[in-house]
C-alpha cells in the first residue's frame, strides 16, 4: 500500500482519470511499478558488507519470492496479476539468473480454461475473483516452482474431519497440476494450525505425509513444506494463535523432526536411484482410511461465513494419499467438535463482526499538493543507504 501512496502523493491517476486509493492500483500504476523495479535492482545488486559477496551471487541464498500472497480483489479474468507476474519475474531474471524465482501464491483456482476444472477445490467462492490463476501464474516460463498456502481455520467454518480431509486434497491436487500442466515443484510455503494439541498434531502428520516425499501421492512434484511459526517457550506475541513451541510441544516437534528425516533420506542420490529401480506400491484402497469420513464430514453453510454453494471436495475412499488418525472423543477432542473461532477482529470466517475481506482496501490520505509535477517527488528509494549497512 505504501507504493500507492507514494504514487498517490505524486499525482498519477488511474487509466480513467481516478486517484489512485486501492491496493490493486499496486499493479496497474506505472509509478508503483518503476519504483518496485527499483528496489529489486537495488536488492539483487545490493553486496553483502560482511561477507563481500552480492546478493545476486550469494549461493546461500535460495529463491527469490516476487510479493507474498498478490491479491487482485474483483478480477475474475486474472489479467492484471498475469500481466504484472511475467512483466516483474523477466525483469528480476535479467538481473539474476542463478537464483530460483516464484511468487508467494495462495494457490487459489482460477477461471481460465486450464482451472475451470478445478474451481470447486478452492475453500471458498470468491477465491477465483481474488486475480490469482494457479496454473496460468506458474506456467510463466521465468518461474522456477510454485507455492500455495493452506489456512485451514481461517478458510473454513467446519468440523476437524472436514478440515483434514480438504488439507489433503488441496495439497495433492497442487501437485496433481504441476505434474500434469507446467511441471515445477509445489512448495507448501505457509499452513498452520490452531489448538488443541493433538487436533494440531494430527493435521501437522497428515500434511507432512501428503507434501512431502517418500509419502506423498505425487512425490515428484513435491517441493517442501513450511508451518507457521516456530517460537520459543511462553512467547509473549502469539496473537494469530498458530504458535509452535517446540520445547513445551514435544509431539509435534517428534513429527516435524520425523517428517524432516524421511524427506532429506528419501531425496539422498542412493534412495532416488532406488526408488526408480523398485517404485512404492500402491496402498490397500480396501483398507479403511480417515478419508472415508470425509463423505459425510460437515461443512460450511451459510451461517458460518462461506457461500452454501462452496464444494469443499474430499479424497475419496480410494484416495492414494496416506492416512493419519484423527482425534477422537477418547483424546478429548470429538471429530465434530468445532474449535476455537476467530474473534470478532480476526480476518478469518466465523467471526461476529461485519463481513470484510481479509484485506481491506483503505482510502489514502491526501498528502500536500496532489497535482505537484512528478519530478518534485523524491524517488522513494534515493536516499536509502544501501551500502552502510550488512
Amino acid at each position: 500500500m505504501a507504493y500507492v501512496k507514494w504514487a498517490h502523493a505524486a499525482g498519477e491517476l488511474g487509466p480513467n482519470g481516478e486517484q489512485l486509493r486501492r491496493r490493486e492500483d499496486f499493479f496497474t500504476s506505472q509509478m508503483c511499478r518503476t519504483w518496485f523495479k527499483q528496489f529489486v535492482t537495488m536488492m539483487l545488486s545490493r553486496t553483502n558488507t560482511v561477507t563481500q559477496t552480492a546478493y545476486r551471487d550469494d549461493a546461500s541464498i535460495f529463491a527469490w519470492e516476487l510479493i507474498n500472497e498478490p491479491r487482485v480483489m474483483g478480477d475474475g479474468s486474472g489479467d492484471i496479476l498475469q500481466e504484472w507476474i511475467e512483466d516483474m519475474s523477466a525483469f528480476a531474471k535479467g538481473l539474476d539468473e542463478k537464483h530460483l524465482l516464484t511468487v508467494g501464491s495462495e494457490g487459489f483456482y482460477g477461471s481460465s480454461s486450464a482451472d475451470s476444472q478445478r474451481n470447486d477445490e478452492n475453500p471458498v467462492n470468491w477465491a477465483n475473483t481474488m486475480g490469482i490463476d494457479f496454473i496460468r501464474n506458474f506456467q510463466t516460463s521465468s518461474l522456477d516452482f510454485a507455492c500455495i498456502h493452506m489456512w485451514v481455520d481461517l478458510w473454513l467454518n467446519c468440523d476437524e474431519v472436514c478440515k483434514l480431509n480438504f488439507a489433503e486434497r488441496w495439497i495433492a491436487g497442487h501437485l496433481e497440476t504441476s505434474r500434469d500442466g507446467f511441471d515445477k515443484p509445489v512448495l507448501l510455503e505457509e499452513f498452520g494450525k490452531w489448538k488443541p494439541l493433538d487436533v494440531r498434531d494430527a493435521f501437522f502428520r497428515k500434511t507432512f505425509q501428503v507434501s512431502l516425499p517418500p509419502n506423498s501421492p505425487v512425490s515428484s512434484h513435491a517441493g517442501g513444506s513450511l508451518f507457521w511459526h516456530m517460537d520459543p517457550t511462553e512467547y509473549p506475541y502469539n496473537e494469530d494463535g498458530f504458535s509452535v513451541q517446540a520445547e513445551v510441544e514435544s509431539t509435534v516437534a517428534g513429527i516435524i523432526s520425523s517428517a524432516a528425516t524421511q524427506a532429506y533420506a528419501s531425496d539422498s542420490p542412493a534412495a532416488s536411484s532406488a526408488q526408480k529401480q523398485h517404485p512404492p506400491k500402491a496402498p490397500d484402497t480396501a483398507s479403511p482410511s480417515s478419508s472415508d469420513a470425509s463423505e459425510s464430514a460437515e461443512v460450511p453453510d451459510a451461517t458460518s461465513g462461506a457461500s452454501p454453494g462452496t464444494n469443499y471436495r474430499s479424497p475419496s475412499s480410494s484416495s492414494s494419499s496416506p492416512s493419519s488418525p484423527l482425534p477422537d472423543a477418547t483424546s478429548g477432542a470429538s471429530p465434530n467438535t468445532k474449535y476455537r473461532a476467530p474473534s470478532a477482529t480476526s480476518r478469518g470466517t466465523g467471526s461476529t463482526a461485519p463481513a470484510t475481506p481479509r484485506y481491506t482496501f483503505d482510502s489514502v490520505p491526501d498528502w500536500g499538493n496532489k497535482n505537484a509535477p512528478a519530478s518534485s517527488i523524491p524517488t522513494p528509494f534515493e536516499d536509502v543507504d544501501t551500502e552502510g549497512k550488512p
